[in-house]
């Protein structure tokens, strides 16, 4: 869902300042949609780690064998949300864990431009 709104967010966006509607030409709505998109991508992005409640805790046993998917289902099923409160808690530590999936973030919603 997080990658449908990003995709509609810069693209209604866009199409709009090419067509000259003058509420898309402020900066105030350049702020507003393209960091709504990117937020949109960081949440998609942020989802997809394979951690603790996470959604790609779930899809990961799926590309791993299975001794390995068991082993990690079980692992995740102990830790993973010491995992995930680990990393949120680093974070707010000074250490720049989100940093890079913001970059990737910000790549992929150049990507999903259509116009």
């Amino acid at each position: 869902m997080n990658l449908l709104l990003a995709f509609i967010t810069i693209n209604v966006y866009v199409i709009g300042y090419r067509m000259g509607i003058s509420i898309f030409q402020t900066p105030v709505a350049n702020f507003f949609f393209t960091y709504l998109a990117q937020i949109n991508m960081l949440l998609m992005l942020f989802n997809l780690l394979p951690i603790g409640p996470l959604d790609g805790s779930y899809i990961l046993p799926y590309a791993l064998p299975a001794d390995m998917a068991q082993r990690y289902q079980r692992i995740n099923a102990q830790y993973g949300t010491y995992m995930l409160l680990g990393l949120i808690a680093l974070n707010f530590a000074g250490v720049p864990v989100f940093e890079k999936i913001w970059m990737l973030g910000e790549f992929m919603v150049r990507l999903i431009l259509i116009a």
